[in-house]
Order: structure tokens, then sequence, then C-alpha cells
């Protein structure tokens, strides 16, 4: 049962009478829209976070995106103040939700390691409570079914727009390229093709994005059918096309799963109330889309490679036979004689489109940094396939500059990669002694580019997610109760696997994992608490909500069933746009808990 009574100013005090609901007030005037138009323009926002911050404090650095996040909270707030009330909170989710972050405190206050380790566990504990007010307040401004539509409608659009800017990445657009570079670290390369991230910092951050936005849109693409409109089920269908050719081109493998995933719950939802009808036809075509889109992109042997090794690492791998020292004048051209074999696993081709190419790079005689870094190029005399070597005559051109140097000898596919900056690359060096006076056949030389790194990339121990498994689930049994604190795995995981170089980037590959060596068993547990209530929530919507509100309603939880799969090869917590993403389907699901029509009145509070 639901009392209403008004306050003023538009403000209607609901007071709901079921083991669920708590009082709250419900603006819907000037104040709420201005909230609900703030929560589009995030949701629009999320997947462009610019590399460079806006502002750098000295314990936090605000990006592009975690700007906007805050101007929306504040807009949220303000909202909130303007109408007089307090937003809603009590639902099943709430209890679990707010235990999970409060274990997360304790365990990142007690994390052991010392201060550096208690600092960075609470930075990531600080981007859960942005996620969880993210959550919250998105359950709280989406009151209806036309919200919904609204917020899964700006991120079709913006996921379609990232998706087709990492199309034209794939296909090497210059302008493309060049204004890409503010979001991420030049371009990623697997067997040779670009492995596209668009507007993401990483390949499998772009998926992941991918992956929620292609759930979500299966929602207004059901909508579409149900109203019979066609215009607009052409442009979600669009859309979708879009988002396949963008997840196929990021060559993210769990994608896929995570996609079939999200089809088969809607599907579930779709069958179990009507049946076999027209929704379904419509979600098999979305299907068949992310079918066709990686058969048109993916090469042979890279979807060979991609499907039968874990990881690329030991795909560009050069060995070198060259010698010792070598003697001339400034900016002289010289033929260097070397051998240099494959030690990987792909051909390099000399006709490939764009080239592989014998190159290096000069740096200081006694470190790592470079003086110069794009050295002359030698084509290949033909093919070289795994395992094979072959001998180059290799043109260098010496420093323009006397003095004592070194040569780092590599491979490079123009415009890709240098195989030395791949996972596990080790270097050959030559000596240089740079004397006399300047050659005369000198030239000036290239102006260093801006992509050029300041020193030679550092060697890290690689390993594969099944030895960081392994090594989580050694850590969680050294650290049951707690674990070593959030985000921490990946500062201590090399310990547990023997390595001595481990790369501080790398997380445990699985979301749960993660969870459980970040906080312990304690987190495991309102974590397992948290996923079950959600689940009868969802349920108990489901079987409440009319066809209108169900269509869209099967996207936004598609969408948490893909975000729930995927979290079984890989973790996103502390990335932006994937916890934000994430933080916004999660109040798409609790929404409907507060709408009249939807609200389950016999769910435990």
């Amino acid at each position: 049962m639901q009392v209403a009574c008004r306050l003023g100013r538009g403000t209607v005090l609901e007071i709901t009478l079921s083991p669920m609901a708590a009082v709250v007030a419900s603006p819907h005037g000037f104040a709420a829209r201005v909230a609900y138009l703030a929560l589009c323009g995030l949701v629009f926002a999320i997947p462009f976070e610019g590399q460079t911050p806006l502002l750098s404090l000295p314990i936090q650095r605000i990006t592009t995106v975690e700007a906007v996040w805050l101007v929306v909270m504040a807009v949220w707030i303000g909202a909130l103040v303007r109408a007089r009330t307090f937003p809603r909170w009590r639902s099943p989710v709430a209890g679990p939700a707010a235990a999970l972050l409060a274990v997360l405190v304790v365990a990142a206050l007690a994390a052991p390691g010392g201060p550096d380790a208690r600092a960075n566990a609470l930075k990531a504990v600080l981007r859960l409570m942005a996620a969880g007010a993210t959550a919250w307040m998105t359950a709280t401004v989406v009151t209806g079914h036309r919200r919904m539509a609204g917020v899964l409608a700006v991120a079709t659009v913006a996921g379609a727009g990232v998706a087709t800017l990492a199309i034209l990445e794939y296909l090497q657009w210059p302008a493309v390229l060049d204004w890409l570079e503010h979001f991420r670290e030049g371009v990623r390369v697997v067997g040779g093709e670009v492995r596209a991230s668009s507007t993401l910092a990483y390949p499998t951050i772009a998926a992941m994005y991918f992956e929620l936005v292609f759930a979500g849109a299966l929602g207004l693409l059901l909508a579409a059918v149900d109203r019979r409109d066609t215009r607009h089920l052409a442009l979600v269908v669009f859309a979708l096309a879009l988002l396949a050719g963008g997840l196929a081109l990021t060559f993210t493998r769990a994608g896929f799963l995570t996609v079939a995933a999200s089809l088969l719950v809607a599907a579930w939802f779709r069958v179990s109330r009507y049946g076999v009808e027209r929704g379904l036809a419509w979600l098999a075509v979305a299907g068949a889309l992310v079918v066709v889109a990686p058969l048109v992109s993916w090469p042979a042997e890279t979807a060979s490679l991609r499907l039968t090794s874990e990881g690329r690492q030991g795909w560009y791998r050069a060995t070198f036979d060259a010698p010792a020292t070598i003697e001339a004048a400034p900016g002289a051209l010289l033929v260097v004689p070397i051998t240099v074999t494959n030690a990987g696993r792909l051909t390099w081709r000399p006709d490939a489109d764009p080239p592989f190419r014998v190159s290096y790079h000069w740096v200081d005689a006694e470190t790592t940094r470079i003086v110069q870094f794009d050295g002359a190029r030698t084509p290949l005399p033909g093919a070289i396939a795994p395992g094979t070597s072959r001998r180059i005559d290799a043109r260098v051109r010496m420093p323009r500059a006397a003095g004592q140097y070194r040569i780092a000898w590599d491979i490079v596919q123009e415009h890709r990669l240098w195989f030395s900056g791949e996972p596990g690359a080790t270097m050959t060096f030559t000596a240089a002694s740079v004397t006399g006076p300047l050659a005369a056949n000198a030239v000036p030389e290239p102006p260093p580019s801006r992509r050029s790194p300041a020193t030679l990339p550092e060697a890290v121990d690689v390993t594969g997610r099944r030895s960081l498994w392994r090594a989580a689930v050694a850590m969680i049994a050294d650290h049951p109760w707690l674990g070593v604190g959030p985000d921490n795995f990946r500062w201590r995981y090399g310990a547990y696997l023997g390595l001595s170089r481990p790369d501080t980037r790398v997380h445990s590959n699985n979301q749960y994992l993660e969870i459980l060596a970040g906080g312990g068993l304690a987190a495991g547990l309102c974590a397992l608490w948290l996923l079950w209530r959600a689940g009868r929530l969802t349920h108990a919507i489901r079987r409440a909500a009319n066809r209108q509100t169900l269509a869209l309603y099967t996207g936004a939880a598609a969408a948490g069933a893909g975000w729930l799969v995927h979290g079984l090869v890989d973790s996103f917590l502390t990335f932006t746009p994937t916890y934000l993403a994430g933080a916004v389907v999660f109040g798409l699901i609790v929404a409907p808990a507060w709408w009249p029509q939807t609200s389950p009145t016999k769910q435990s509070a």
C-alpha cells in the first residue's frame, strides 16, 4: 500500500508500506529533470577519459571523467537540497552494498605492507564508493521507463560513436589516430593487427565498455520491436552492428563470452514471459552480428593464435647476432652485417601492410636513456618464419655528435609496434664509438617523434592468467579474513610466483579472486550476499514489470549478467570507465524497485 501527500514545491512524500520500502521523497520538478540530464551527461562522458589529468593533487589526479562525475554529483545533491528531500535508499541491496564497502575500508586500513599499501588500498575503496554513489544516484533519478530508455539511448549513441572511432583506428585514419592520442598511449597490436581501444586506455577496457553498451541496447531493440517502430528498430540494429564491429576489433576473446551470456539472459527474459515470438528473432539477429564481425575482420593467422594461446606473450620475439663494437665518423651511413632470428610465433613479411623492418635505437653508453629513438630502416630480404634466421646488411646512421653510444637492435612494424615494447622482450646491444669530423654523407637527424620514449622499456616478467589465479589463491590462504587490501594484489603477486620484475599494472584477471585477495573472506561473503539480493530483486522486478518496462529492463539485466560473466576472466573495478559504466547498469537494475508499477511487495529488506 502507498500513501502520498503533497508538501509543496512539487514534492510528493511517498510512504510504501512494504518490507523493502522506506519513507522517501520523489521530486518530479525542475531539479529532478536537471539531475536526470546530468546523469545522461555522465553516461555520455564515461568512455572519453583523457590521459592528461585536469588537476593533480598530492594524493590523487582528477581526470576529465572524474571531473564530470564530481559535477554530476554536485548537481544531484543540489537537486535534492532544492527539493528538500533525502534520496531513496532502502532496498534489498542497500545492506549488503554498505557492508561490502565497510569491510573494504577496514581491509584497506589493515592492509599489510605499510603506509603505501594502505594508501593505495584506500584509493581503490574510494573508487568503489564513487561507483556506489553513482549506482544510488542512477536508481533514484531514473524514475520511470522513459528515463531508463533515455539513459540506454545516450549510452548507445556514445558507444556507437566510440565503436566508429575504433573502426577508423583499425583502418589507420591519420586524423583519428592523432586525436585518439589524447585518450591512450599509441596503437596496440596483436598478431600484426591493430587492436582497437578507441577512446579507452586499453583494448580490454574498450571491450568491456562495448559489451555493456551492446547488452543495454538490446533493451532498446526489444522496446522498438514491441512498439513496431521500424525507424528506431533500424537505428538500434545499426548501432548494434557498430558495437559488434568495435568489439571484434579489440581482439578480446572474453568479449564474445560476455555478449553470448547477455544474449542468453535477454532470450530467457523474453521466452519466459512471451514464448517464441518476434523479439526472440531480433535477438538472434543481434547474435548474428556478433558472430559475423570477427569472421570478416580477424585474419586467419591472428585468429588462430588468439584462440589457441593465453596471451600475446612470445608472439613478437627477435634475437640478433650483431658485432660487439663499431666505430665511424659522426653522421656516417654504415652497413652492419647482422643475423636476425624469428623467435616468436608470427611470420615477418616485408610485403605486409604495414611491413616488418629491421631498425634500432641509439641509447646512452651506460644507461637506457634514449638518444635517438627512430633508427634507419632496412627492408627484410623475404618472409622470415618462426624459428628461422636470415643474414641482413642493416643500414645504420651514426649520431651527428661525437661520443660513446650503444645500438639497441629492434624490429618494427611501421606505425604498429616495436618488438622491444612487447611483454618479455630482451635487447641486443652493439657498442658504438663516434669520433672524428662530420662525415661527408651526413644528413640532418630526424626530429624526435612525440611518441618516442625517454628510455628503453623496462624489462618485466610476464605471466599468464592461470599463474595469476594461483598467486591469488595463495594470497587468500595467507590472508584469509581481510586480504591484503583492495588493489594490492598487483604489488604482491610477484613474490608468490618468484618473479624478480613483476609488472605492477597486472591484476588477478578474475574479479572475484581480486575481491577475495583484497578484502578476504569477509569481503567475499558480503559480495555474495549482494549478488544474491540483486538476483532476487531482478527476478521479482522481471515478474512484476509490464511489457514496456520489461523490454528495457531486459537490456539492463543482460548488461549486468555480462558484467558478472566477464569478471570470471578479468578484473576491472579500478578503471574509471568500467566501474562507472557498471555502476550505472547496477542502478538501472535496482531503479524499478521504486516504481509503483514494478515495486515488489514481498521482497525482504
